[in-house]
């Protein structure tokens, strides 16, 4: 994928596009909201970016929310609940 496709499919999700430096190597995070506190999800080594597919991108940003869900589903007793009408 492009940087440019990577920033839209981020955005798509909800995500905001980080690029951060360490040790003058460029890396690739998203982050967001949830629950009052920000979580930053590694996308990979920005010189990668090009061998990230679509389904990766989608699974490191969908997995996350997924997760804190049924985590949240099953501490509050609602595990059921995301099968309701």
């Amino acid at each position: 994928m492009t940087e440019q496709e990577v920033r839209d499919t981020v955005r798509l999700y909800g995500w905001s596009f980080l690029r951060r430096e360490r040790k003058s190597r460029s890396y690739v995070y998203a982050a967001r909201k949830m629950h009052g506190k920000r979580k930053e999800v590694y996308i990979g080594p920005f010189t990668k970016l090009t061998q990230l597919t679509l389904d990766q991108l989608t699974e490191k940003l969908v997995g996350i929310v997924a997760h804190k869900c049924s985590v949240f589903a099953h501490r509050e007793g609602l595990e059921n609940a995301f099968d309701r009408h």
